[in-house]
This record gives C-alpha cells, sequence and structure tokens, in this order.
C-alpha cells in the first residue's frame, strides 16, 4: 500500500492515541474546597472610580468664574512662585459642572463607570489672611489661598455659586451621568468648616456655618479654639476647643488641622446639621459618598452618621 500524507498521519494519531492507553490514569481532581478572600462584597467596589478636582478639569462656562471676587482679596487666578520647576496656583481657575458634563464621554471611554468630585458646598468668597504663607515644601499653609478645593465648607446646604450653570445645577450633573451608566461619588466633610481664627480681621463666612435657612448657627469669631464659650455663647458650640495638637505629645487626631474650624463631634447638633445636609445631595443624585478627614472624628460619630443615612436613604454607599 502507498502511504499517502494522509494516512501517515493518521497511523501518528493511532499510536498516539494507543499510548496514551497505556500511560498510568491521571490522579482524582481534589475535593477540598479553595476559600475566596476579598476585601468586601459591596457591589460599588467593582466601580473604576476616577477622581476629579472639579474647579482645576474643564472650564466649562466662564459666566461662574466669579472673576472679580473677593476685591482686594481676589478669589480667582493666584499663582505662586515655581517650586523645583513646577507652578502652583491657589485661587480658582474655572472648572465647573459644565465642564464636566461635557466631557462625561470621554471618562467613561477610559473605562471609569464612576466619578468622585471635591465638595460642591458653600465655600468663603474671599482669600483666607490668616495662617502662614504656603511655599516650597510647606504643608497646611493656608494663607492667601480661596476655597477652589472646596473642602471649606460654610453653607453645606448650598452649592458654591462657581460650579452650578444656567440649567444645569448639581441633579442635572447627577442626570448627565446616570444617562451614561455612571455613578456619582461625592467628597463630604464631617470634620470642620472653614479656617476660623489668626484672620487679620473678622473675614465674611470664615470659620462661620449657616444653617438651611441661611441663618447663622456657629461662628468662631476669629478666637483660637482655646478661647471659645460655648458654655455661654451658643455660637461657639459646634466647635472643639482643643487647637492644634502636637504630635509629639499625643495624638493629632485629636485637635484642629491648621486653623480650621473643627467641629464638636460630642454635640448632636453637629450631626444632626450634617447628615441633614448630605442627605439633600443624596436626594439630588448623589449615589456615593467619600469621607475626608474621616480619622480626625471619633468611630462613633462615623457610626452614628452612617446608621443615620442608611435608615434614611437606604441607596447611597
Amino acid at each position: 500500500m502507498r502511504i499517502t500524507p494522509a494516512t501517515l498521519a493518521a497511523a501518528i494519531a493511532l499510536a498516539v492515541a494507543g499510548c496514551a492507553t497505556t500511560s498510568a490514569p491521571s490522579a482524582a481532581p481534589s475535593t477540598t474546597a479553595t476559600a475566596d478572600y476579598y476585601g468586601t462584597l459591596e457591589p460599588f467596589a467593582a466601580n473604576a472610580v476616577y477622581f476629579v478636582v472639579t474647579d482645576r478639569f474643564v472650564n466649562g462656562d466662564t459666566g461662574n468664574d466669579q472673576r472679580d471676587q473677593g476685591g482686594k482679596l481676589r478669589t480667582f487666578d493666584i499663582p505662586l512662585a515655581p517650586c523645583n520647576g513646577v507652578a502652583g496656583n491657589i485661587g480658582y481657575l474655572g472648572g465647573d459642572f459644565k465642564g464636566l458634563a461635557d466631557n462625561l464621554d470621554y471618562i467613561r471611554d477610559m473605562g471609569f463607570t464612576s466619578v468622585w468630585v471635591t465638595p460642591v458646598v458653600d465655600n468663603p468668597d474671599e482669600v483666607f489672611t490668616g495662617g502662614s504663607k504656603p511655599g516650597c515644601g510647606t504643608i497646611l499653609s493656608d494663607q492667601g489661598k480661596s476655597g477652589y478645593h472646596g473642602y471649606w465648607g460654610v453653607d453645606f446646604y448650598k452649592v458654591d455659586e462657581h460650579l452650578p450653570s444656567p440649567g444645569l445645577d448639581f441633579r442635572g450633573l447627577a442626570d448627565a451621568m446616570q444617562a451614561r451608566d455612571m455613578k456619582l461619588v461625592l467628597d463630604i466633610v464631617g470634620n470642620h468648616g472653614s479656617p476660623g481664627w489668626t484672620m487679620t480681621h473678622d473675614q465674611p463666612k470664615f470659620g462661620k456655618v449657616y444653617g438651611r435657612d441661611g441663618r447663622l448657627i456657629a461662628d468662631h469669631q476669629n478666637l483660637p479654639p482655646q478661647q471659645l464659650d460655648p458654655a455661654r455663647n451658643p455660637l461657639h458650640r459646634f466647635y472643639n476647643i482643643t487647637g492644634p495638637v502636637d504630635g509629639a505629645k499625643g495624638s493629632i487626631y485629636d485637635g484642629n488641622l491648621a486653623q480650621l474650624a473643627d467641629f464638636d463631634p460630642a454635640n448632636p447638633a453637629v450631626l444632626d446639621y450634617l447628615a441633614g445636609a448630605y442627605e439633600q445631595w443624596i436626594d439630588q443624585g448623589a449615589d456615593a459618598f467619600r469621607i475626608d478627614t474621616i480619622a480626625w472624628m471619633p468611630p462613633s460619630f462615623w457610626q452614628a452618621f452612617t446608621t443615620r443615612i442608611r435608615a434614611d436613604r437606604k441607596s447611597v454607599v
């Protein structure tokens, strides 16, 4: 018989198969269960989150830049001298909700399913005159800075005027994200408000907190924490009276950060105010919270806060 390539291939296949039948049987598969390891079973953890300092992202609407705000203590475009060849700026630069909404497809196309934005609450309308000057290598040096970052809240129920545009408020931003099957993560602060003392004069809004109705409910009055008198002055009762703690002498988490007006976690009014304010932002479309300076408030405060939030607004993460 003439051997063709086809018959040769068939013969090789049969030979290999025959050899296989003479080999030792393979070991039986293991029936030992493999342990599952995970950090959380929270479904939101499956999201890829893109972080945005909103003011530093895209200026979608120059009409809300507030370029003349603050007068002599203007808040817009405050450049710093370069450090190691890198220039800084401690003023507002114009990023807003519209700039973010107009670029959601760009973020989605990179594979992100959620966007974490810096706080949206109202911040002071001047630069801070207290504290120490920022420079190369300095930290917690806030003199001359604006609240472009959003972490100096004065009215936690009110959106800062630099962010919305006609026809696009926080709810509109949330709707734009939901239309793309994206989640909105809101950065929130529970530890402090704005800088509250060392100012050259008592500046508007600094060290103050305003309620849902716009009424002043707390005021540091440009006094160091140790000089506050919560027993006699109702406007001081929101605040911690410890002051900054030297890390060599105790826990820095027990005291103030820089000159920030530090909230008193033992005062039930603080919890009521913050929980009520942040429930409002959930109602306007926030899907999840990222909590700033979480270690500066005791676990008991956050337990009470999360219990209340999840009881009233079960969808938030």
